[in-house]
């Protein structure tokens, strides 16, 4: 997410140097919600530490991050699920999720929708969900952030943004589930395999 546009989204990533680059593409729903970014990395090897940096080779890129790849082998499993946090009172839930995804104590984590519960704060609702973003940045660089739909995901309460952030359009900008991967074409309805687990979701709310 950016506040301005950029040229080119791009990742550059490899085991211990940016061997190789990827593009991918930007979208946005209104001039207050920003830029959201979507780069697809592929040829990935199992098992394995990749290092990365984001942004645009024009206008600059981030600091240097890494992850690592699904053992498939590896059993058991923990993976990190939870629902219905929101960045209001949750203070003492996201740093105990977060002290968990950094050192990689989840395999993968899926946020089982109502995710910033932006729409409870009509006329903070993108500082809301920026902040949720935030809060949340020491699981989401080290592991993967997989995310389902709720009601607070519907749309901005707000009488001025609500035409633009109706029928999950905040949602279906800032993340990019493998709905087309899997057939559906959408963020809303998804499955993937990790390890021995078929991970499905379904929006109920439409």
């Amino acid at each position: 997410l950016t506040q301005d546009p950029v040229g080119t989204p791009t990742c550059a990533y490899g085991e211990s140097f940016y061997s190789t680059k990827a593009y991918g593409y930007t979208t946005s729903y209104s001039d207050d919600a920003g830029y959201n970014h979507n780069v697809k990395l592929t040829g990935l090897s199992p098992n394995t530490r990749y290092v990365c940096t984001c942004g645009d080779e024009t206008l600059g890129v981030t600091n240097q991050f890494s992850f690592t790849t699904r053992d498939d082998s590896k059993l058991p499993m923990t993976f990190g699920i939870v629902g219905d946090v929101g960045v209001a009172g949750s203070d003492n839930t996201i740093q105990r999720l977060n002290s968990h995804g950094v050192v990689g104590d989840y395999e993968l984590f899926w946020h089982l929708g109502d995710i910033s519960y932006a729409n409870d704060h009509p006329w903070l609702y993108e500082h809301t969900w920026n902040s949720w973003f935030r809060s949340m940045e020491d699981t989401m660089n080290n592991i993967p952030y997989m995310t389902c739909v709720g009601n607070h995901e519907v749309n901005s309460r707000n009488p001025i943004t609500n035409e633009n952030t109706g029928n999950f359009t905040s949602y279906k900008n800032k993340f990019r589930m493998p709905g087309w991967e899997s057939g559906s074409n959408t963020s809303l309805f998804y499955s993937f395999d990790y390890g021995l687990v078929h991970f499905v979701a379904v929006d109920t709310e439409d």
